[in-house]
């Protein structure tokens, strides 16, 4: 179904930023 996709897509971005975000934040604490 294509919400579905959108729904997975949506949270694989989502998954991804925060991971990014993560990664910043630890670079910036060490």
């Amino acid at each position: 179904d294509r919400t579905v996709d959108r729904y997975l897509n949506d949270g694989i971005e989502s998954v991804a930023n925060t991971l990014k975000l993560i990664g910043e934040l630890e670079r910036i604490c060490l």
